[in-house]
């Protein structure tokens, strides 16, 4: 990826995690700097970007990966 990074978490995973993944909202979770910029290029790249309810200390979104499984993004507020 020019200018960027690529980084694969989950090689493959069966439609029947897949499915449970959903089912149980397990996700994954990275803790990130600039949020709001992730989330800007999510958005430009035609992810759906969705905020849930607050974490104290910290924002947080989640974007839907290609096979439909949360990952959760979390920046936690400057002390």
């Amino acid at each position: 990826m020019a200018g960027g990074s690529k980084v694969e978490i989950c090689k493959s995973i069966s439609a029947s995690r897949r499915i449970s993944f959903r089912r149980e909202k397990a996700h994954p979770a990275f803790i990130v700097d600039e949020l709001a910029a992730m989330v800007t290029k999510a958005t430009q790249a035609s992810y759906k970007v969705m905020a849930d309810e607050p974490i104290e200390g910290c924002d947080r979104r989640h974007i839907d990966d290609p096979f439909g499984i949360r990952i959760e993004l979390i920046e936690p507020h400057a002390k």
